[in-house]
């Protein structure tokens, strides 16, 4: 396990607070983690999106990681509050939820979990250079455990997985450029 220092708030390092996190990850050269991708082995809901933005990976992570701007350019969520470092309450859609960043590898991983009534959620968004380097691929992968996703899982699968979508094709457009490729599937 490795610790380092985690970013939740508002971009700029005069605004930052930084948060000392143990990693889920063993340590391993930057260079390995293109790819990496949180695994559950007994999620009742897993879901993977994939898409291609034509921007810098800096600018895609500095979009994901500034939790507090999420409703200014993720239109499902509608409000994030900090509670604490590198802890935050958020509503999207019907869902409050209280979560904790768990991973963080400028500009290449970042994670969360999020627990609301009847889920609990892991999240990991990783980031790596498209192959016309212009463009970065980012990947979601998000594991449900809890009676929510176990008794929907028919209805919630397909549900999350394009509102998903929808915050990939909101953060392409935050980030100044339409999305040049999307890919979504079930797991």
């Amino acid at each position: 396990m490795a610790t380092s220092s985690v970013y939740v708030g508002p971009a700029g390092p005069e605004k930052s607070v930084a948060v000392p996190v143990t990693f889920r990850l063993p340590a391993v050269r930057l260079e390995e983690l293109h790819g990496l991708e949180m695994v559950a082995f007994d999620a009742d809901l897993e879901i993977r999106n994939e898409i291609v933005i034509r921007a810098s990976a800096e600018r895609l992570w500095d979009l994901l990681t500034d939790v507090e701007r999420w409703p200014s350019w993720y239109r499902a969520c509608q409000w994030v509050r900090i509670e604490a470092p590198g802890s935050f309450r958020w509503k999207a859609h019907p869902v409050t939820l209280r979560s904790t960043v768990v991973t963080s590898v400028r500009p290449h991983v970042f994670a969360i979990t999020a627990d609301g009534l009847g889920v609990h959620a892991e999240r990991s968004f990783t980031l790596r250079p498209a192959p016309d380097g212009l463009s970065t691929v980012v990947v979601s992968h998000e594991t449900q455990v809890g009676p929510l996703p176990r008794l929907g899982h028919v209805f919630l699968g397909p549900r999350l997985r394009a509102v998903n979508q929808e915050m990939f094709e909101d953060l392409a457009q935050a980030a100044g450029r339409p999305p040049a490729l999307t890919q979504g599937d079930d797991q």
